[in-house]
């Protein structure tokens, strides 16, 4: 029992210490203060034939990328608090750029765990007194 919890541990380490350089942490630590609504970003998504440009968004947004439908999935917080979705459908002739436009602070040595505590289900533990007999 002992060596396989010291192997798990020990595989662990190892495994969060492969490929980590400073630019992957960096990157990593802007894409979830990004997703948490912590970078000002704009988006512009034109068309590559007439060179058109057919959304511009600007703000505090999240953009994933949902290949299954071929659309950009963005959400943008609000200043009052509230949340909007959009969608952008993309094709072969149109093209999207997101653009940092204010930067964020980020430790490129040192990772950054968030932890959404609505997401963490209360308990109260149970001292149990007694052996198994």
């Amino acid at each position: 029992m002992r060596k396989t919890a010291a192997f798990a541990i020990a595989s662990a380490i190892a495994l969060s210490l492969c490929g980590c350089s400073a630019a992957s942490t960096a990157s990593q630590q802007v894409s979830v203060a990004a997703d948490n609504f912590e970078v000002v970003r704009e988006l512009t998504v034109f068309n590559n034939v007439t060179g058109e440009i057919l959304f511009i968004a600007q703000g505090r947004m999240s953009v994933e990328v949902d290949d299954v439908d071929s659309q950009l999935e963005i959400m943008v917080a609000q200043p009052d608090g509230k949340y909007e979705k959009h969608f952008v459908g993309l094709n072969e002739t149109t093209t999207y750029v997101v653009k940092d436009l204010a930067g964020v602070d980020v430790d490129s040595f040192r990772y950054k765990i968030v932890i959404n505590p609505d997401m963490i289900l209360p308990f109260e533990p149970k001292l149990v007194t007694g052996g198994a007999e």
